[in-house]
């Protein structure tokens, strides 16, 4: 169980007749995963992930400047596409369109243009 990760698809060994099913979700706790038919499922998208353990790569970018940093845009995972987005003092991170396949325990960085600001550990 704790070796699946959201979004998922190989290793489940069952199938969709029409469409495959993916990892939607988990409860470590219950030993617990949950699949959703299709790559589209509405559970397998978020617009707001909470960050833990963040590091800023400049000493002179504090955390308060980040949350009123234009322009902001993270990636969830290499290749990804950054998507625009705005940080809150709580480290929440909203994103202006769904992102598919956000996995509590990933990586989020973030950027200002093409610059890399710094990153955090996905918390949910």
């Amino acid at each position: 169980m704790q070796f699946f990760t959201i979004g998922q698809r190989q290793g489940l060994e069952i199938g969709g007749k029409k469409e495959p099913y993916f990892v939607v979700g988990k409860k470590a706790e219950k030993n617990i995963v949950y699949v959703g038919m299709g790559k589209k499922h509405k559970l397998l998208y978020k617009k707001e992930v909470q960050l833990e353990n963040i590091h800023l790569i400049s000493k002179k970018q504090a955390l308060e400047n980040l949350t009123k940093t234009d322009n902001l845009s993270a990636a969830i995972r290499y290749r990804h596409k950054p998507v625009s987005c705005i940080i809150d003092k709580n480290l929440k991170v909203t994103f202006i369109e769904n992102v598919r396949a956000v996995t509590p325990g990933q990586s989020l960085v973030f950027y200002k243009e093409n610059q890399c600001l710094g990153g955090g550990v996905i918390k949910y």
